[in-house]
């Protein structure tokens, strides 16, 4: 049975104000998902004094981090769907601020070996200049894609690209054995 506190809605309501978030949502990660908040995503930035560049690349960092979350994600304590299928489990949370700057930020469950690959990745693409992002990304997009893999392994790579400011990440240890991955990118 699930109960959800009345005191944890109203927290959970403050903090989402707190942080200028105006898009949300906990849940099964999938590509209706993806769809449905992409449209809301469109709706919500046409109200903001975005220039073309940055709403193109909020979306960019949008559809990366959602496909990321669809694809490598672990389902983490959550329970299996009737047919047994544990989905990807996450957040996304969506804000703008008053330099009208917006913040994608996302969280999911991915294993411990996954963790480690992902955080060496991002601290190498950190230390990269726009001119290697881009030559990597050119470099990467023409190879063959690798085995098992679920992509073309161009998602953290474009994050880094099309983020004004270096994306913060954070890796927490779960209780279930995975890790909780965290990153935060901005347009």
């Amino acid at each position: 049975m699930c109960v959800v506190e009345l005191d944890h809605l109203e927290m959970m309501n403050a903090l989402t104000a707190e942080q200028n978030c105006f898009l949300s949502y906990v849940g099964t990660m999938s590509e209706d998902a993806l769809e449905l908040f992409g449209q809301k995503l469109r709706g919500h930035m046409r109200r903001f004094s975005l220039t073309p560049k940055q709403t193109r690349q909020a979306f960019s960092l949008y559809v990366e981090m959602m496909q990321n979350m669809i694809r490598y994600g672990d389902a983490g304590d959550h329970r299996a769907d009737p047919d047994g299928h544990k989905p990807s489990y996450g957040l996304l949370a969506i804000s703008h601020d008053d330099d009208d700057a917006i913040s994608i930020m996302g969280g999911n469950y991915i294993s411990p070996q996954r963790a480690q690959m992902i955080n060496k990745r991002l601290d190498a693409l950190s230390s990269s200049t726009q001119l290697e992002l881009r030559q990597l990304f050119m470099k990467t997009i023409r190879q063959p894609l690798e085995m098992n893999s679920k992509g073309a392994s161009l998602g953290l790579i474009e994050m880094m690209r099309r983020s004004s400011s270096p994306p913060q990440y954070r890796f927490d240890p779960a209780k279930n054995g995975t890790v909780f991955f965290m990153i935060k990118a901005t347009a």
